[in-house]
């Protein structure tokens, strides 16, 4: 591979090929100064790399390559090598028609695939000579988190002033643009429904009408340039994605970007053909590890019954605009087509993990279903590495919810316990409920409040009027555009099956018990369902005699960060960050300072406490869950529905999907209760077929296993099941589920990969 630090040369003058995109658009473009004039996240950096940058991405790229293995080394080499091959180049006339291999990168947990799309995305910054050489899109925040952790912990590792890490750590994040994939529509929480044809049409359409005469769109017209100029796109944890979303952002890349009138005419003026063939010379690449798939709902009206919501395709089941048309899995063993990529050696374990229990894990991961060929053999698999666990006292039987929940409360706060459903989990929080209810005094009732909005123009912008669910339906519902019971059904069903389901404490739908679950208990553990900003959710931080302290406007609380309750005022909540990973980044990101604060039992604590108000209690009055149709871009589907409440969820137990992303340390522990599913399990409602979800436990279990760095010390398994035998009958007896119906043949190309190794 190319390395910039064999060639002085290039590093002084830091020029550019005169074949590349920037040095002949940038003739044209006149948004260049925007970025300089107006600091917004919203912006992809698009400026030039200066000494002192490139020196500090060298030092960063340096570290990570001593550390990438072979392996690693050579799928870097491969995505590279491609973005420097001359028939890719965007201004070469003599194969215009030359597409670039779309790249699949195979990446089980624990292989290093941070590591390797970061030192990817430098290596094509450091000779692109721009900052957005590479964009990387991630899903989620705590994806995001991840990429953020590893820049840091490199240059902690060559560096022993936290000055000067910390001061690298800003320069290198500033010249690699790392992006939430919503942020890509530029349409806010509008993006949630972008799997909908109609709602990506109305998107694109949306964003064309982005103009340099609005100072609102300069971040748009902005990033429509750094798409256009880029050399790679990377789609970080690709298989959480749906076909159809998949598709979604092809044509929001192509029309929304690409081929957007901004400077359109302009470069087609000079460069006729250049904005049809350009998608073709980016290197695009879709990283993640197929069977982690999370295969999303995808629900196109408000309200409706779950069964009847669809089930998004996985993406090799994308009809690919860029492959004129074809399914992905139709021709991606076409090496012309597709380049396919693997890593498998596996780092997220410590050293000492046992090496039997290690490759026992491993050897899991590719399921081989019943009644399939090889079927006993996988099974044999499944087998040894139940013997290996109980070997190592990592299992135990027989077990019960109230059993979970006294595990839970023995071992504390530094325990995550999950399941495969929401009611698995509701079960065992219900117990500790119960039992806080007799172990605590203080609290607070949750006064939940369901509203339904109704649009108001003010003088300068329009204002939604929340008005409390009955006084909407008695006194404010239009029953000619819909009947009564119809709204109200619909409500429910929005509250049970749509985007703010299991996301905040106390009462979920306006029918349900009020008297269910309606307190808040001191200690209560808790996990952030949106992600909070101190400016627009006025949080401030505790400090000792009850002073609050003021947050910087820029502090953020990002999704699926935990803490627990340690105090009220009113219906404040004060909410520590006890995790200590967590605590450490939210005090070092946003430079607040140690403070030991004095807790309600004489109990002291050095870590960040919050406070965190009741959403009626903000000067917005603004509800923190919305229903996704709340704010839909198609008027016809909108239905404003919204809840007053806090923006977490009292989850001492959890699903699996609340450690997505998490890696969790020898001083944390994991709980995965495997409880025996029926039908009513999963409420009748969606999954019909018990044994295709049966087919996924092997799946979940795979990822709980894999989220622990010593799985030997902090993880049990507590079931249902009587024994050995019993338990492997539920590991191995379900059918392939839907979703992973191509997933053996998509593996298989993978697997042959790694023969030839």
């Amino acid at each position: 591979m190319y390395k910039m630090s064999e060639d002085p040369a290039r590093i002084k003058n830091y020029e550019l090929n005169l074949n590349e995109f920037p040095k002949h658009l940038r003739k044209i473009d006149d948004s260049t100064v925007w970025e300089e004039e107006k600091e917004d996240r919203r912006f992809i950096s698009r400026g030039e790399l200066s000494e002192k940058e490139i020196a500090i991405l060298e030092e960063l790229k340096n570290c990570i390559y001593e550390k990438m293995d072979h392996d690693q080394k050579r799928v870097a080499d491969k995505l590279f090598n491609d973005t420097q091959k001359t028939e890719y180049t965007i201004f070469n006339d003599t194969n215009i028609n030359s597409k670039i291999p779309l790249s699949i990168l195979n990446a089980p947990a624990g292989t290093g695939k941070t590591m390797l799309i970061l030192y990817y995305q430098i290596s094509v910054n450091l000779d692109f000579g721009y900052k957005n050489g590479a964009i990387i899109y991630t899903p989620s925040y705590a994806s995001l988190d991840a990429v953020k952790y590893k820049i840091e912990e490199f240059f902690s590792e060559i560096n022993n002033d936290d000055n000067v890490i910390d001061y690298k750590t800003k320069i290198a994040r500033s010249c690699l643009p790392i992006i939430i994939l919503n942020q890509f529509y530029a349409c806010g929480p509008q993006s949630f429904n972008i799997h909908d044809n109609a709602v990506c049409e109305n998107v694109i359409n949306k964003h064309h009408k982005a103009n340099t005469n609005n100072f609102y769109d300069y971040y748009k017209l902005n990033n429509i340039q750094a798409i256009r100029e880029c050399r790679s796109i990377i789609f970080d944890e690709a298989f959480f994605s749906t076909s159809c979303r998949c598709d979604s952002f092809m044509k929001m890349l192509l029309e929304g970007y690409i081929r957007h009138p901004y400077l359109n005419k302009k470069i087609r003026t000079k460069f006729p053909k250049l904005l049809d063939r350009i998608v073709f010379k980016k290197k695009i690449l879709f990283a993640g590890d197929p069977y982690q798939l999370s295969v999303s709902v995808e629900q196109k009206e408000a309200g409706v019954e779950k069964y009847l919501i669809d089930e998004g395709d996985p993406i090799w089941f994308l009809q690919n605009k860029l492959r004129d048309g074809f399914l992905m899995k139709e021709n991606i063993r076409d090496p012309s087509q597709y380049q396919l990529l693997t890593l498998y050696k596996n780092y997220r374990f410590d050293q000492s993990v046992p090496d039997d229990l290690r490759s026992a894990i491993e050897d899991i991961r590719c399921v081989v279903y019943n009644g399939e060929p090889e079927h006993n053999i996988y099974k044999n698999k499944m087998s040894k590495l139940i013997d290996i666990m109980i070997s190592n006292e990592m299992i135990k039987y027989n077990q019960t919810h109230e059993d979970v929940a006294k595990c839970i409360d023995k071992q504390g706060l530094r325990t995550y316990a999950v399941s495969e459903t929401h009611k698995a989990s509701e079960m065992i929080n219900e117990i500790l409920y119960k039992n806080n209810e007799k172990k605590y005094t203080s609290n607070i009732e949750i006064q939940n409040e369901f509203v339904y909005g109704v649009n108001k123009k003010s003088e300068t912008v329009l204002k939604m009027d929340w008005f409390p669910y009955e006084e909407y339906i008695n006194n404010k519902l239009n029953e000619k555009k819909m009947p009564k019971d119809e709204f109200i059904k619909k409500y429910e069903n929005e509250c049970k099956h749509g985007s703010i389901a299991h996301k905040f404490v106390g009462q979920q739908y306006p029918s349900q018990d009020k008297n269910l679950k309606t307190k808040l208990f001191l200690g209560d553990k808790v996990r952030f369902t949106i992600p909070l900003s101190a400016k627009r959710h006025e949080i401030k931080r505790l400090l000792n005699n009850s002073i609050k302290e003021d947050l910087p406007e820029e502090f953020k609380i990002n999704t699926g960060t935990f803490g627990r309750v340690v105090g009220f005022e009113g219906s404040s909540v004060f909410i520590e960050i006890y995790n200590q990973s967590e605590a450490e980044y939210l005090m070092k990101e946003f430079k607040l300072d140690i403070q030991t604060v004095q807790l309600p039992g004489n109990e002291t604590s050095n870590n960040p406490i919050f406070e965190i108000k009741y959403s009626k209690d903000l000067q917005s009055q603004e509800p923190y869950f919305k229903s996704s149709f709340c704010d839909y871009i198609l008027k016809e589907k909108k239905f404003n529905l919204a809840v007053h409440s806090y923006p977490f969820v009292n989850e001492s137990a959890s699903t699996i999907h609340s450690l997505q992303g998490k890696t969790i340390k020898e001083t944390e522990n994991v709980i995965y209760y495997m409880h025996t599913i029926r039908k009513d399990s999963l409420y009748s409602e969606r999954i019909n077929e018990v044994g295709q979800w049966k087919g996924s436990l092997p799946n979940i279990f795979y990822v709980a296993l894999t989220r622990s760095r010593v799985p030997h010390k902090n993880f049990v398994l507590m079931t249902g099941a009587k024994n050995k035998t019993d338990l492997l009958k539920k590991l191995t007896c379900g059918r392939r589920p839907k979703s992973y119906t191509e997933l053996k043949e998509f593996n298989e190309d993978f697997e042959n990969l790694i023969q030839q190794y």
